[in-house]
């Protein structure tokens, strides 16, 4: 949105936003239509802008002429307030997927025993919950299965509680 947003409101042709991850390579994130006519019919004058945040490039806003020569100064000061934008566009949709990850991973952390993966007892509970209300909706039987290991802390006392969690993984 915000590339094509920039080729209405600027006198150019098109506009690409790329990122270049510490470590990667260059990651095209959007381009306007122009910027892709542009590359194929050869660009009279490009422009980069340096996307930045708290010190650190995170990319570049590109953008495509089709006249040769400098930019004006209104184009280039706005182009520089699109730069802006764009890094803060960029800075909030890498939060919010950060945020989106740790949410999850807590979520998953808080439903599942951390050794096995499998759902904890909260889950468990929920699950069957669940089942019980679907059963008496449906008529159906539910049915819960317990296995137990008999002298279980004996392998801890013997073999280690490392060889017990093996064993509960297995």
């Amino acid at each position: 949105h915000l590339v094509k947003r920039t080729v209405e409101v600027l006198p150019i042709m098109g506009a690409r936003v790329t990122l270049v991850p510490p470590g990667a390579g260059p990651r095209y994130v959007a381009a306007s239509d122009g910027a892709v006519r542009a590359l194929e019919m050869g660009v009279e004058a490009a422009f980069a802008f340096p996307l930045r945040y708290d010190h650190h490039q995170l990319g570049t806003l590109l953008l495509y002429l089709d006249t040769p020569g400098a930019m004006d100064v209104a184009t280039r000061e706005a182009a520089e307030t699109l730069a802006d934008v764009a890094a803060a566009y960029v800075v909030n949709a890498q939060t919010r997927a950060v945020l989106r990850d740790t949410s999850d991973r807590a979520q998953r952390m808080g439903l599942h025993d951390p050794l096995t993966g499998l759902p904890n007892r909260v889950l468990f509970l929920e699950r069957l919950d669940h089942a019980v209300l679907r059963s008496r909706r449906s008529g159906h039987t539910v049915a819960v299965l317990f296995a137990d290991l008999d002298r279980f802390k004996l392998v801890n006392d013997v073999y280690g509680h490392r060889a017990g969690d093996e064993l509960l993984v297995a």
